[in-house]
């Protein structure tokens, strides 16, 4: 990858700003800005834009676009699911386009892993909850959003000097 040889550290600070902060407001408010999720976007667009103008092969666009597309239907379609079948929302709406994002900075890979990561950092979030005592119902809501931020920039890190 172009940028763990010529731009790693700015390509992460960039990347990891965006995904503290909406980590942060899923967290505290389940709320994810479109705004700030169309950013993430628009910034891991532009990244490999650069990437593949400088290594001069549409190869990096390729796979950005299919990571970004890959995350927005994968969770997208769970929640439309989850939504048939138990009658109401299961998860947020900004959740599917912010896996969506971090799809274009990561790929269809990274997408794969972020989800397995989020997913093992929500049953740990769970038994935490389960070892404090705090009571846990069938609609106890998980910020999915701060799961998803919280394991994609260090899979970005790891793809970056791999």
């Amino acid at each position: 990858m172009l940028w763990a040889r010529d731009g790693l550290t700015l390509a992460a600070m960039i990347l990891g700003w965006q995904l503290l902060l909406l980590a942060l407001l899923d967290l505290r408010h389940f709320w994810l800005p479109r705004a700030l999720t169309g950013l993430l976007a628009a910034s891991g667009a532009i990244v490999v834009a650069i990437e593949a103008w400088v290594m001069g092969t549409i190869d990096p666009l390729l796979i950005s676009v299919s990571g970004g597309a890959m995350g927005f239907v994968m969770l997208w379609a769970i929640a439309r699911f989850y939504r048939r079948a138990r009658g109401r929302e299961g998860m947020g709406a900004g959740d599917p386009p912010l896996l969506g994002a971090i799809g274009l900075w990561l790929g269809p890979l990274g997408v794969v892993e972020v989800m397995l990561g989020a997913s093992i950092l929500g049953i740990v979030a769970a038994i935490v909850m389960l070892v404090s005592k705090r009571k846990i119902a069938a609609d106890t809501a998980l910020p999915l959003g701060t799961c998803l931020a919280a394991t994609a920039w260090p899979i970005f890190l790891v793809q970056g000097l791999g």
